[in-house]
């Protein structure tokens, strides 16, 4: 890394330590990405402690994941159904995915939708394949391809 990112980095941080929000999921995703798992679940736990929606999917993601913590879907849940219900397209993904899991399937296609219909491109892959299996929803191979053709121009390398 050029000593104009580790300047950039360290800034991120020593603004976090003073409390901004953004600093603090900026400085949690670094060091997830360096590989310091458990500082990034520190760091987003603080964030999340604001209600900040981007921190609270990211916290949520840690306990899915096991990023500095156990795996825990019970423990991500609660952080994703905050995030979702403020709006937050990855956290409606995330939360349907959850659901979707222990078997939830006419609430995790609510979050999927909800999230496609902000043009999450994966969110629309999985309403694609819910309605392509007739899984809480009619099946409709006709709709279903559409959805796809949709999620594959926006990228879903599933869809494609």
């Amino acid at each position: 890394m050029s000593k104009a990112g580790e300047g950039d980095l360290g800034r991120i941080a020593a603004w976090a330590r003073q409390g901004h929000v953004e600093a603090q999921i900026l400085h949690a995703q670094a060091l997830l990405d360096a590989g310091d798992a458990a500082g990034a679940f520190a760091w987003w736990g603080i964030a999340a402690s604001t209600g900040e929606p981007r921190a609270l999917n990211m916290l949520g993601r840690c306990h899915e994941c096991g990023w500095g913590t156990p795996r825990d879907d019970a423990k991500a849940e609660p952080l994703y159904r905050r995030a979702a219900e403020a709006g937050l397209d990855w956290a409606q993904y995330n939360l349907g995915g959850v659901l979707a899991r222990r078997g939830a399937m006419a609430e995790a296609l609510r979050w999927y939708r909800a999230a496609a219909a902000q043009g999450h491109a994966k969110a629309i892959n999985l309403v694609a394949r819910f309605t392509e299996e007739g899984w809480a929803t009619p099946r409709d191979p006709a709709l279903a391809l559409e959805l796809y053709r949709q999620a594959a121009e926006g990228g879903d390398f599933r869809a494609q």
